[in-house]
């Protein structure tokens, strides 16, 4: 803090960071790239 009249410091509670997993079967994200090349290859063949 700088003044009295700034707001207290946060140094209590809890932080959740949560990452995604490199685990394909646990990531929905991982196969994403491949999802996006089939609806191209898909949309190119049509």
């Amino acid at each position: 803090m700088e003044s009295s009249a700034d707001p207290p410091a946060v140094n209590s509670g809890s932080l959740i960071a949560e990452f995604i997993s490199g685990d394909p079967a646990k990531n929905p994200f991982a196969l994403f790239p491949f999802y996006i090349a089939a609806a191209i290859g898909i949309l190119v063949g049509v």
